[in-house]
């Protein structure tokens, strides 16, 4: 175990993938989740005209608002093609980790939905096309970030300089990504960043009790 003071480096990893499944069993299931909806959506062919990624589950104010509340959920196990899956997945395994063995499997769920509720309010209330549809895991990608962040500011003892600089420099290029390629939904990204800080907000006093384990503890 880390001792109070002690740092990580979020972006090393020494687990095998059973050890990585065995230690960050949610981050796993999200992404297995999120994998098998990509797979359902290739084999039953979801990309020939969009029509039944959005039936089963894309969000739409309308809709929600007609009663499909359920879309506040299962949007953030759809994606719209298979770079969409895997940029979103990729950041996820990278980035989670360290997060759920700070928090814990419970919290780290809480945050998980939080922040895919969070997004999805952002984009009801942010005014947007009429008929638009939003997918993608992509806001709980960015409420991690907000949580990194809100670490960075406030508990700067909890990570390594030099993952704060790259954590800093991932942001940046999230944002920038975010306001200068069409058709990403910056309303969903707004509401994760604002998720996660939230989250890390109100977990403050709790953070101070918790503790990180060390990765080369897989090994014993």
């Amino acid at each position: 175990m880390l001792g109070e003071g002690e740092s990580f480096m979020l972006f090393v990893r020494h687990e095998s993938f059973q050890e990585f499944l065995r230690a960050y069993p949610v981050t796993s299931a999200i992404v297995f989740m999120n994998a098998i909806m990509m797979l359902m959506t290739v084999l039953l062919g979801w990309f020939s005209g969009g029509e039944w990624i959005y039936r089963w589950g894309g969000l739409n104010k309308q809709w929600v608002m007609e009663g499909e509340v359920y879309r506040l959920v299962t949007y953030a196990f759809l994606h719209g093609g298979f770079m969409h899956f895997v940029s979103n997945m990729v950041f996820m395994v990278i980035a989670g980790p360290s997060i759920e063995k700070l928090l814990g499997r419970l919290r780290f769920t809480g945050l998980f939905f939080f922040s895919i509720l969070m997004a999805a309010l952002a984009i009801i209330i942010i005014p947007s096309a009429p008929y638009s549809v939003d997918i993608g895991a992509s806001g709980f990608g960015y409420s991690l970030f907000g949580f990194y962040f809100y670490l960075i500011l406030f508990k700067r003892n909890f990570i390594e300089k030099d993952s704060s600089k790259m954590i800093m420099a991932f942001i940046a290029i999230g944002w920038l990504t975010t306001l200068l390629v069409p058709n990403i939904s910056i309303a969903a990204h707004l509401g994760g960043f604002a998720a996660g800080w939230i989250y890390a907000f109100f977990m403050n006093k709790s953070l101070n009790r918790l503790r990180l384990v060390n990765p080369k503890s897989f090994y014993r």
